[in-house]
């Protein structure tokens, strides 16, 4: 949620993100939202739930595999 809120403010330069200038860094989160789908962690674990339960499940090693 905070992501999405964050999308409506226009900010040059965001603290402790890497990316490019005047680009929101969290769009991948906000489009995620507007599907109805939210991430969470755990720790271990990342997770992408629905309105049917969890729809996808990886772990950090895994994901920092590929």
């Amino acid at each position: 949620m905070w992501a999405y809120t964050g999308s409506f403010f226009k900010i040059a330069q965001w603290k402790y993100v890497k990316h490019p200038k005047e680009k929101y860094p969290y769009t991948p989160l906000v489009k995620l939202w507007e599907q109805g789908i939210v991430p969470s962690f755990d720790g271990k674990d990342w997770r992408l739930h629905t309105k049917n339960g969890i729809a996808f499940t990886i772990t950090k090693e895994k994901l920092l595999e590929d």
